[in-house]
């Protein structure tokens, strides 16, 4: 169930894609306080890349800062807390396996699929490759470690220098 939510900061106002934070008929105002004294202005959890772009520009236009995860469970490796006053983009429910090739020992992923999600993934298709692991959660984010600099086991455990592409979504289209 989708639920909005609307976040004010300084003029600006979004309506969250998706959240259980609130009732569907509630309207709430959101500010969290966190310890190192920056403030959560709301969070956002777009549900398809269009509403990652859309985010992105509405956020730019009020100039709003809006600071990206994915999992938010690669422990010493970022964390969900931004660094300064951001509405969150929690990138969760991208959270799919759109290709695989057992020859080529390639997958493509949503930011938000996590390392057992993978794991699962490539058991099911009996599949003889495997995700180097990390001493990290297994519900950590297979891409946000590859861009953290993350290291993991084996011959292949650098997942940054095997990183083919990107599709990235800018604030500027």
């Amino acid at each position: 169930e989708q639920v909005k939510l609307h976040v004010r900061h300084a003029g600006f106002a979004t309506t969250e894609f998706a959240t259980t934070a609130a009732p569907a008929d509630q309207a709430k105002e959101v500010t969290i306080r966190m310890g190192r004294g920056a403030r959560v202005l709301g969070r956002v959890a777009p549900g398809c890349g269009a509403e990652v772009r859309e985010t992105l520009r509405r956020a730019a236009q009020a100039k709003v800062p809006v600071y990206p995860v994915s999992c938010g469970k690669n422990w010493g490796l970022g964390s969900r807390v931004p660094p300064t006053d951001a509405v969150v983009l929690d990138l969760g429910r991208l959270n799919r396996i759109l290709d695989f090739d057992e020859e080529l020992a390639t997958v493509t992923l949503e930011p938000g699929v996590s390392f057992r999600q993978l794991h699962r993934f490539l058991c099911e298709r009996q599949s003889r490759l495997f995700a180097a692991t990390t001493g990290g959660s297994p519900d950590g984010s297979v891409i946000a470690n590859a861009l953290e600099r993350g290291d993991g086991s084996g011959p292949n455990g650098d997942r940054a220098l095997y990183i083919a592409a990107l599709e990235v979504a800018l604030t500027t289209g």
